[in-house]
């Protein structure tokens, strides 16, 4: 199961706010997470619920491509909240909070009942998920990537390991690589990292994106507006990347067309390997 568009930037806004949700298609982000999680007091989850497909189908209307859910643990009601997203057709994708192997699977296994088909983004938040990643990215087939990474400063990642946070990162450089590995592994095209909490600091988030950019995430999270545009600006290739991909392509056409595989650009040795990533480069680039 695939979700074949891109989600550079993913935008929280609090599922019990529906002015607020139904407005988020104009901030230009690549997707909006409807939360009813973290964002929302319980006794307003409810409310939510019964105002996701209107407000979700809004959103639709108002021109945005990937609309998600994430909904509560299923310890605390969440599969109400995978049932009211089975019931609204403009939701995309369920973000699954605190994911596990067994509740990967119970929320698997709550779609088949439901006769529903949406896609899952486990969100890996404890030392046991992050674990075992790689068996929980196979615990289903709706699986289609990991919001993964090291998390926001204050974090569960970062309470549950007690490390001392860092805008560059390097204390959880084997987490993010390891999770990063084990996404790959499952054939993820979606690894997603974040979040930025100091909404007056954009040159920390651009470091922060950065940092996880540079490994091979293929986006982030924002939890405000303001935050998307540079995220979309820090993932894009750089002119220099994009110029270097341009030439490689061209290169090679060139060498094909003298019988060659494999040529000389530069000081660099290139062939079809070089191509492909070239490819990948330009096609980031147009996203």
């Amino acid at each position: 199961m695939v979700l074949d568009r891109p989600m550079r930037s993913m935008l929280y806004v609090p599922g019990n706010r529906s002015e607020w949700v139904r407005k988020a298609a104009k901030y230009g982000a690549d997707a909006v997470v409807i939360d009813f999680e973290d964002s929302v007091p319980d006794e307003e989850v409810p409310a939510a619920r019964e105002a996701l497909a209107e407000n979700a189908q809004a959103l639709r209307d108002a021109g945005q491509s990937i609309i998600v859910l994430r909904p509560n643990e299923v310890q605390r009601g969440g599969l109400l909240d995978v049932a009211a997203a089975a019931a609204a057709p403009a939701v995309d994708l369920l973000m699954v909070p605190k994911s596990t192997v067994d509740v990967i699977k119970v929320v698997d296994r709550t779609l088949d009942e439901l006769g529903c088909e949406l896609p899952l983004l486990p969100i890996i938040e404890t030392p046991e998920a992050m674990v075992t990643a790689y068996e929980l990215g196979r615990a289903s087939r709706r699986n289609i990537g990991f919001w993964a990474g090291s998390g926001a400063r204050n974090g569960d990642p970062h309470r549950f390991l007690g490390f001392d946070w860092s805008v560059e990162g390097q204390e959880t450089l084997f987490l993010r690589s390891k999770l990063l590995l084990d996404a790959r592994a499952n054939g993820f095209e979606h690894i997603i990292g974040g979040a930025w909490v100091d909404l007056d600091d954009k040159d920390g988030l651009c470091k922060h994106v950065e940092s996880y950019r540079v490994l091979g995430y293929t986006g982030y999270v924002a939890i405000h507006p303001g935050q998307v545009e540079p995220i979309h600006e820090t993932l894009r290739p750089s002119e220099e990347e994009i110029a270097y991909a341009r030439e490689a392509i061209e290169t090679m056409r060139r060498a094909e067309q003298q019988g060659q595989g494999a040529i000389r650009m530069g000081s660099d040795m290139i062939d079809y390997a070089t191509v492909r990533m070239a490819e990948r480069v330009l096609a980031l680039a147009e996203r």
